[in-house]
């Protein structure tokens, strides 16, 4: 099938749903398996920013002449993930939206889109506002950025994921065993495993190679839950 064969199913596809997004005032849009826009609400072409007249459709992340745009090669990974495993993707998007002045935070989601013979042709992209969030990291973030809740991998377990989240905010492993009610020294076990698995040898390397391959913007469910925080997904 050719992309515009594809693109036309796509569409077919989701014309139910459009009646409903064009009355919305979040943002809606749709992507190929490709990650280019195949449709886009009025509400997500005047929550990015877009100039007026500019046509969004067949355009990629990084085409766009919007802020957004320099979080392409992220958002292109969440999109494969959402295509491989068939299921949602949430991450968090801090920027400044709506041509304000001030950077506000909302929950991104990506659904997959299955195609009239049950095979998966796209991505549905949803923004929705942050009704409450009480994180410490989130409070003194001053730059737009976009974090994950999805597990970018699942080369690690839902501990080390945790141990990793910590490590990337410097603490240290005392620090860590406190905030997920294990000892030190088991943190320190989790840490060689870790090691082992990503091929470093120490925190400072973890660090390079969680940056490297984006897991440093990935905040694993159960912190949540040691933070006291409040997060309506």
């Amino acid at each position: 099938m050719n992309s515009e064969d594809r693109d036309s199913e796509i569409l077919r596809v989701v014309k139910t749903f459009i009646y409903y997004w064009e009355q919305s005032r979040e943002p809606w849009w749709v992507k190929n398996s490709n990650s280019q826009i195949v449709y886009a609400n009025a509400s997500m072409k005047s929550f990015i920013g877009l100039p007026e007249g500019f046509d969004i459709e067949g355009r990629y992340d990084h085409e766009l002449p919007v802020e957004l745009h320099r979080f392409a090669s992220q958002f292109r990974q969440h999109d494969r993930q959402v295509l491989r495993e068939k299921e949602r993707s949430t991450s968090l998007q801090i920027q400044r939206f709506n041509r304000k002045d001030y950077l506000e935070a909302w929950y991104t989601e990506k659904y997959p889109l299955f195609g009239e013979k049950g095979d998966i042709i796209g991505v549905i992209p949803h923004f929705r506002p942050v009704e409450s969030i009480f994180v410490s990291r989130l409070a003194n973030i001053k730059t737009p950025s976009s974090l994950m809740f999805n597990a970018p991998s699942k080369i690690f377990t839902e501990k080390e994921w945790q141990v990793i989240f910590y490590t990337c905010q410097f603490f240290t492993p005392k620090m860590i065993g406190t905030a997920i009610n294990i000892s030190h020294r088991t943190v320190e076990d989790i840490l060689c495993r870790i090691y082992k698995k990503t091929g470093v040898g120490n925190k400072r390397g973890l660090i390079d190679y969680c940056i490297e391959h984006g897991f440093n913007n990935f905040i694993p469910p159960g912190i949540f839950q040691t933070c006291d925080s409040i997060m309506p997904i």
